[in-house]
């Protein structure tokens, strides 16, 4: 009797010990990696650092016209998408590029249609003629105000992987 007791409780717990490929179970719409966890799309087709454990995510996005301006977009995937607004008129990111250290202050877009205004915003810009040149270049966010916290990510922009 305590075999066959034994025997149904393995049996149940292996049976529940299978993994689900839905992130913890549920449909999450992103594809999983052995880096993060998972990945997420670009939204505007740019390139997307995760700053933090996720406390948000960098969308950097060359414009299209002038390849010498760039912006960022701050965005919040979990529990749901969503543009995410700092309480920062800007955003620093050093760029290095033969050598040499360049600073990119990306400004604040007043934008009413995502309530950004130039000190809480989801969207920053900046422009600079060496980016019409350089594709790929080190960089690093640095002292990124994200919920009470600040954070430096150090990157490589245009990243072929």
């Amino acid at each position: 009797m305590k075999f066959h007791f034994c025997l149904i409780i393995g049996i149940s717990l292996a049976a529940g010990c299978g993994h689900d490929s839905k992130h913890n179970g549920h449909g999450d719409g992103h594809d999983h990696d052995g880096h993060h966890g998972h990945a997420h799309d670009p939204k505007h087709g740019g390139q997307l650092e995760v700053i933090g454990k996720e406390a948000c995510h960098l969308e950097f996005v060359r414009d299209e016209d002038n390849a010498s301006r760039m912006k960022i977009y701050v965005l919040q995937f979990h529990p749901k998408f969503k543009y995410l607004k700092l309480a920062t008129s800007s955003i620093r990111v050093v760029a290095t590029v033969d050598g040499v250290e360049k600073v990119l202050d990306f400004k604040a877009l007043v934008n009413p249609s995502l309530q950004n205004n130039s000190t809480h915003s989801s969207e920053y810009e900046v422009g600079a003629d060496w980016l019409a040149d350089w594709k790929v270049f080190d960089a690093r966010v640095e002292d990124l105000p994200v919920g009470g916290k600040e954070y430096d990510k150090a990157f490589k922009f245009g990243k072929t992987d």
